[in-house]
C-alpha cells in the first residue's frame, strides 16, 4: 500500500511537472506573437515596416520634378529638329522647282527662237508673248499667260514662283536685236552652290517680287551675269 501511494504521488507530480512545462511553452509562444503582431500594428500605424521580416518596401511610382523637365527638354529638342528639317526639305523643293521652271522656259524660248530667228520683247520683267504680235504683242503675266504666236503654243500656262511674292524676270540682252536672254529666279537656299558668283546674296542688280534675284539661266550665246 505504501509504494502504491509512493508510485501515484510521483506519477502526479510528473503530470503537474508536464503540465506546467507545456504552460510554459504556450506562454513563450503567445508572448512571441504578441510581440510580433505588435510590432506588425506598430509599422502600421508609422507607415514602415520592421527590417528583415517583410522584405524591402514597396517602390515609388510616378515621374519627379526633375525627371519631367528633362524629359521635356528632350522632346523639345527633338521637336526643333524634325521642324527645322521639315523646313529645309520644303525650301529645297521650292528651289528645285524654281530651276525646273527656268529650264523649261528656256526651252519654249528657244522654240520661239527656232520660228522667229529672235527672242520675245521683254517688258518689266515679263515675257511679250501672250499671245506673241510683230504688230504689238501681250505680257505673260506668271502663272497666267499662254506663251503662243496663235498657231503654236509654246507654253501652256507660263510657271509662276512657289512664293506668291517672288517672281520670275526676263531680260533682253540686246535689244532691239533680241539676239540673247536671261531668266532670273530668287533661291532660298543660302548655301546653294548655283547662286550667282557662287554666292546667294550676289546683288544682282534686277527684282524678283520682294527679294534680289540671285539665280539665273540664259540664253547659250551668252553668260547669267552680261
Amino acid at each position: 500500500m505504501i509504494k502504491a501511494r509512493r508510485l501515484a504521488i510521483l506519477i502526479g507530480v510528473r503530470a503537474a511537472g508536464c503540465t506546467r512545462s507545456n504552460h510554459n511553452q504556450k506562454s513563450k509562444i503567445k508572448m512571441q506573437k504578441s510581440k510580433m503582431f505588435g510590432t506588425w500594428n506598430l509599422s502600421r500605424k508609422t507607415g514602415s515596416r520592421p527590417a528583415g521580416e517583410f522584405g524591402n518596401s514597396r517602390p515609388q511610382l510616378g515621374f519627379t520634378l526633375v525627371e519631367l523637365l528633362i524629359v521635356m527638354a528632350i522632346l523639345g529638342i527633338l521637336a526643333t529638329l524634325v521642324v527645322g528639317g521639315l523646313r529645309t526639305a520644303q525650301m529645297r523643293g521650292r528651289d528645285a522647282r524654281r530651276k525646273s521652271d527656268l529650264k523649261q522656259i528656256g526651252q519654249a524660248l528657244e522654240m520661239f527662237f527656232s520660228d522667229y530667228k529672235q527672242y520675245p520683247d521683254d517688258s518689266g520683267g515679263l515675257i511679250m508673248a501672250c499671245p506673241y504680235d510683230p504688230d504689238g504683242s501681250t505680257a505673260c503675266n506668271w502663272g497666267l499667260g499662254e506663251f503662243t504666236d496663235g498657231k503654236t503654243v509654246y507654253f501652256k500656262v507660263t510657271p509662276c514662283d512657289p512664293i506668291p511674292s517672288l517672281a520670275y524676270f526676263y531680260r533682253i540682252v540686246d535689244p532691239p536685236n533680241n539676239q540673247k536672254f536671261q531668266l532670273f529666279a530668287r533661291i532660298e537656299n543660302p548655301r546653294d552652290k548655283n547662286c550667282l558668283e557662287g554666292d546667294c546674296s550676289y546683288p544682282s542688280g534686277y527684282s524678283c517680287g520682294v527679294s534680289i534675284c540671285n539665280f539665273a539661266i540664259a540664253s547659250p550665246n551668252t553668260t547669267p551675269m552680261e
